[in-house]
């Protein structure tokens, strides 16, 4: 699946032409009609302009959107999903859904830097938890969400976290 690749054919990429900024410099490649996830853009721009691709792209289309935990904010939640409605034919909100089973929190789980190894660790903002086997973290990569606790998944999500959009309605 074309999916799997794109950490692959980065890697290629990046073997044969090098390091160069803002084309080869990730641990990925976009592999469809997306705006990159590093682009400054807001919710609405990014559905609007996506789904004049849309119709161009008939082996399937959709476009997400990320959002932070909006549970307390359902009027914004709607007035994404009214956008969406009268804009774009297939789209998806996507929201932080982790959960500490040490505290019980229930939010964004971050990523930080251990210091003592120097590698990205998951850390619960509420309690400093730091053991793996005892949360729950799901993002989207590549189209799927999955657990994404260890390995490749947590590199590739510290390095495109600063991309996301976020939407507030007041």
């Amino acid at each position: 699946m074309i999916e799997s690749t794109t950490y692959k054919f980065a890697k290629c990429l990046q073997k044969r032409f090098g390091i160069i900024p803002g084309v080869t410099d990730k641990q990925y490649i976009t592999n469809s009609y997306h705006i990159k996830v590093t682009e400054p853009i807001d919710a609405f721009s990014k559905i609007k302009l996506e789904s004049e691709f849309q119709a161009l792209s008939p082996g399937g289309a959709i476009t997400y959107v990320e959002v932070p935990n909006m549970q307390n904010n359902i009027p914004a939640v709607l007035e994404v999903i009214k956008f969406i409605y009268n804009n774009i034919i297939y789209a998806e909100l996507n929201t932080k859904s982790d959960y500490c089973q040490v505290c019980g929190y229930d939010g964004e789980i971050k990523i930080v830097k251990d210091e003592s190894t120097g590698r990205l660790v998951w850390e619960c903002p509420n309690c400093k938890n730091r053991d793996q086997d005892k949360m729950n973290v799901a993002r989207r990569t590549c189209g799927y969400i999955g657990l994404t606790n260890t390995g490749l998944a947590l590199s590739s999500f510290s390095s495109s976290q600063r991309g996301l959009q976020f939407l507030f309605v007041s």
